[in-house]
This record gives structure tokens, C-alpha cells and sequence, in this order.
């Protein structure tokens, strides 16, 4: 047994190509350079499809170990379960689905199901993805019952780690220009009278000064040197001298047009509590609340009450997980279980 060579792998490869043939299922690529040399894969969706052979994978239905030299075949195998665990892993963090199919689900009474599996995949990597025009670092935590989980989506050996995506590749980035321009202006300390939420902070006239110094984007290094004077805060200059580096440098600042937004607060409606000023110069203002709600990825047409109040609205906005982000991970799970 220890002569056995893995050579009908090409056999069972072409089992799933008669398979594709006959199901019409297009946009698959064989050799494609890609970790772990999957056997076929959908370039577009960021699908990777391995074909297991029963023995060569251990399969659970029909994988058996040899009766003669037992200790070889045993690492041997083991050896291989290991490697397959880790090309999971390595491509689910580059923003690859994995589909594993087993030599026995070609068969002429299994092959419809197997296609009808990949089909499925192929339809939820094809749907929408989480567009956020804002940089945030996010802790989630994600389970899936252990008798249901997928064996796919098992990052180790033992089978106690999901494979999570850290990043979505395909999506693309979304400024805070494109997010935000719809809105009409609303000056400080104002609400606009038919969109709900679109209210502002009242500023001080020494804020209103240090935004119509500001430039979009630029840290608050603007402040020593405006027109109306060394606006810089006395704090402020205290630290930096005691450190000898600039600290607090979003504060009293605007965002940037053309990249996403800053990660969004309870303290988004304050200027002072980080770079919360509105993009347009001519908007000498923070962000509205509604604004804030659209970096949060919100609908525009979501309501927060009470809709006279600033404080307890932003704490909502500012605490809530995306709404896109939210759905795109809930959808990530209910991926994740055997049907």
C-alpha cells in the first residue's frame, strides 16, 4: 500500500467537468494559480471548489485505513486533513469561498445536489457587499452549533474555530463626498424641516473660526496660524511640549471628501471630540446627525427618536455595529450550517 499513488484525482476532476457541462455552469477555471492549487475556480465570485478523494481526504462515509503499514498511512493521512484545514484558512482570510466536494458526490444520483451546493455559493457571493464609506476596526464574535457547522468552514484541526473573512476584497471603497452629497446644507444649530435627524450642534464663535480655517482632510496644525490668530488650544500646546509630538491632531478638523469618514461616535455631532467637521467648506458645521447615520450605513429613511434631542440620538448612531456590516456577517453565518 505504501505504492499507492493519488492518480485518479484527474478522473474525478473530470466527473465535476461533465457535471458543470450538463448543469451549464459557466465562469469556472481549471490550474488556476491560487494557494493550495484548488481544482476549479470562479474568479469573479472568489470561489475556490477542491475535489477530495474519498481515501486520499479521509472521508467519513467511505475513508478507511489500510490493514499494512498502519503507522504510515495514518500520519500520512492525518498529514493531508491537517494541509486541508490550513488552505481554508489561508484563503478564507484572503476573501476566498471554499467549497470542498468529495469523490463520492459525483456519482450519477449525487451530482445534481453537489452542482445545486456550488450554484448556491455562487448566488451569495454574487450578492450585494458591505460598502461602507467609513475606516473601522471592529471586534465580532461569531458561533455556529457544532453539529450543524460546515466542515468547510473549520479553521483547525480540532473543529472549535470558525473560519472567519477579516476582509471583503471585493468590496469597494465609498467616499464620504459620495456617501453625504445628496443632503442638502444645514447650518450650526440647525435641523432641516423635512429630513428627520438632519440637525446639528450649535458652535461657539471661536469654533466657527477655527472651521473656516480648517481644510478638509488637513490635521489641526492649522490652528497656530489662522487669520484670526494662534487658535490652538492651551492644553493642547501644553502636551505637545511635554512630549515633543503632536497630540490630539483630528480635533477642530474636517474629513476628507475623497476617502471614508473616521470611525463614527457618540461624539460624531462634536468637533472637539475628533474629525467630525463637514467636508464642504462652505459648511462651517459638524456632521448632522442624519449624516452620521449614513456613514453608519442607516437608510436614509431610518428614524431616531427622540428627533428634538441630540445626545441620546448620537449615542445610538455612535453604538450601534453597521447595519451593512451586521448583514453581511449574519449572512455569513446562516452560510456556514449544513442545509
Amino acid at each position: 500500500m505504501s505504492r499507492v499513488k493519488g492518480l485518479g484525482n484527474e478522473r474525478t476532476e473530470l466527473a465535476l467537468v461533465k457535471l458543470f457541462r450538463r448543469h451549464k455552469v459557466r465562469g469556472w477555471r481549471r490550474r488556476f494559480s491560487l494557494f493550495g492549487k484548488p481544482d476549479f475556480v470562479f474568479p469573479r465570485a472568489r470561489v475556490a471548489v477542491f475535489v477530495d478523494g474519498c481515501f486520499w481526504h479521509s472521508c467519513k462515509e467511505h475513508g478507511s485505513l489500510p490493514h499494512s503499514n498502519r503507522a504510515f498511512w495514518r500520519a500520512k493521512l492525518e498529514r493531508n486533513k491537517a494541509r486541508d484545514l490550513l488552505v481554508n484558512r489561508a484563503l478564507g482570510q484572503r476573501g476566498w469561498i471554499v467549497i470542498r466536494v468529495w469523490q463520492h458526490e459525483l456519482t450519477q444520483s449525487a451530482g445534481a445536489a453537489c452542482v445545486t451546493r456550488i450554484r448556491k455559493t455562487l448566488a451569495e457571493c454574487a450578492g450585494p457587499r458591505p460598502r461602507l464609506p467609513q475606516f473601522r476596526k471592529r471586534s465580532i464574535l461569531l458561533a455556529v452549533r457544532e453539529d450543524v457547522v460546515r466542515s468547510d468552514r473549520l479553521a483547525d484541526l480540532l473543529g472549535t474555530e470558525l473560519l472567519v473573512p477579516n476582509s471583503d476584497p471585493d468590496a469597494t471603497m465609498v467616499s464620504v463626498r459620495e456617501a453625504l452629497s445628496h443632503l442638502p446644507p444645514v447650518a450650526a444649530g440647525d435641523e432641516h424641516p423635512k429630513i428627520p435627524n438632519h440637525r446639528t450642534r450649535t458652535l461657539s464663535e471661536l469654533n466657527l473660526k477655527r472651521l473656516a480655517a480648517a481644510k478638509p482632510g488637513a490635521s489641526n496644525a492649522y490652528m497656530e496660524q489662522t487669520k484670526f490668530g494662534d487658535l490652538s488650544l492651551d492644553c493642547h500646546r501644553k502636551v505637545n511640549r511635554r512630549l515633543r509630538v503632536r497630540c490630539f491632531s483630528d480635533v477642530y478638523t474636517r474629513m476628507h471628501p475623497d476617502r471614508p469618514s473616521p470611525t463614527i461616535t457618540t461624539k460624531c455631532h462634536s468637533i472637539s471630540n475628533g474629525r467630525f467637521g463637514h467636508y464642504d467648506i462652505r459648511q462651517m458645521r459638524g456632521i448632522s446627525l442624519r449624516e452620521a447615520a449614513v456613514l453608519q450605513s442607516f437608510p436614509t429613511g431610518y428614524v431616531f427618536y427622540p428627533k428634538d434631542q441630540i445626545e441620546p440620538v448620537a449615542r445610538m448612531i455612535g453604538n450601534a455595529v453597521p447595519p451593512k456590516l451586521a448583514a453581511y456577517f449574519a449572512e455569513y453565518l446562516a452560510n456556514s450550517v449544513e442545509p
